[in-house]
């Protein structure tokens, strides 16, 4: 799996507050656009574990129906946007007009005004989108264990790791992850991991204008050819069949079906009901 950029978007003119980006270790790579048109370019070019920071009345003055900032969320709802800005009491209507549009946080500048305060903001948002695609693919009640074992992998997907980093995750070694793994009824770490850096491809090629490489790159992948096999591996599909059919949704359903082998599998080994998935 190649290393996968998490850049860092920032459409804000507060010095202060830029300069406190620069400051601040956040394991993002920070680039600044110029407008709102520019912001979403790149996001069309970016992986899901980009941020956008970003001033929710930035040059919009605030009268423009719908805000930018929604037309944003709305384009891109697997995307984190953190609107940063000042939200006096008076204008409390505002920030939760901001939140009912879908942002991943607000940052107000007049009382988080510190470097700390801003990264703790970042660490917060880390993993959210992985997290929801997480939540759209194993839409059923989970034991919480089992939600904690996957979460924890979906988000060492995110950010590019593999069975090592999910041990160090999970803060045990990799015989212990296995061991877990098999009694939450999931596949064997590789295999999981593999499954949702799929996910997180399929959610890519969902959209029309990405191209195959570009999908492939964005997710981790060597490039095409290895993206094509490894759909072939797991799916059976090409794709084009999965463009046509929905390839999130084809995705999750197929690993879901998989998961409840293994639980089929564990019945007719004799194992407690109570680990498995609902």
């Amino acid at each position: 799996m190649q290393p996968v950029s998490r850049p860092l978007f920032i459409l804000h003119e507060d010095r202060a507050f830029l300069g406190m980006l620069r400051r601040i270790e956040s394991g993002y790579e920070l680039r600044q656009v110029s407008s709102w048109e520019d912001l979403t370019n790149a996001l069309r070019r970016a992986p899901l574990t980009a941020v956008s920071v970003v001033d929710p009345w930035h040059r919009s003055g605030g009268t423009a129906d719908p805000p930018p900032i929604h037309r944003l969320t709305t384009e891109f709802p697997a995307f984190s946007v953190v609107a940063v800005g000042r939200f006096p009491a008076t204008a409390a209507s505002d920030l939760h007009r901001l939140l009912g549009f879908g942002i991943a946080d607000a940052l107000d500048l007049d009382r988080e005004n510190t470097p700390g305060a801003v990264a703790r903001r970042l660490r917060v948002v880390r993993g959210r989108s992985a997290r929801i695609l997480l939540a759209r693919a194993v839409d059923y009640p989970l034991p919480s264990r089992t939600r904690a074992l996957l979460q924890a992998a979906v988000e060492v997907v995110g950010d590019g790791g593999q069975a090592p980093q999910l041990a160090a995750a999970l803060r045990a070694d990799e015989r212990t992850v296995l061991r877990w793994l098999d009694r939450a009824g999931l596949p064997a770490p590789r295999r999981l991991l593999a499954w949702l850096r799929l996910l997180f491809a399929s959610e890519l090629l969902d959209d029309p204008a990405r191209t195959i490489e570009g999908v492939a790159r964005l997710s981790g992948y060597a490039g095409a050819v290895t993206l094509k096999a490894a759909y072939r591996n797991f799916l059976g599909q090409s794709v084009p069949q999965l463009r046509a059919c929905g390839a999130f949704t084809s995705t999750a359903m197929a690993m879901k079906a998989e998961f409840r082998r293994i639980r089929e599998n564990a019945r007719g080994a004799g194992q407690s009901e109570r680990v498995w998935l609902n």
